[in-house]
């Protein structure tokens, strides 16, 4: 497996100041700081997630009709378990 090679960027990271970098990983993309490769007392783990282009704007255009159809569903307040006892969530 190749190491993640981080790409500086112009970004300062919110929580140490230090710059944040572009990285990949098996998610997709994110920018991380620069002060991860730290040791443990001044490593910063921020990071913040990537997103293409074109899912931000299905997303705030309301054009993907699954992601609708999501958000009309009511959620099921009661739960069965496996020895058939039934748990309404709704009260808890």
């Amino acid at each position: 497996m190749r190491p993640n090679q981080m790409v500086l960027t112009s970004i300062d990271c919110p929580t140490c100041g230090r710059k944040m970098g572009i990285r990949t990983a098996s998610t997709g993309v994110f920018l991380g700081c620069s002060g991860y490769a730290l040791s443990p007392k001044e490593r910063c783990k921020t990071t913040i997630n990537l997103v293409p282009e074109n899912e931000v704007l299905n997303v705030l255009e309301g054009d993907d009709a699954e992601t609708n159809a999501l958000r009309a569903k009511r959620r099921w307040s009661e739960v069965r378990y496996g020895d058939g006892q039934l748990s309404d969530r709704s009260e808890a």
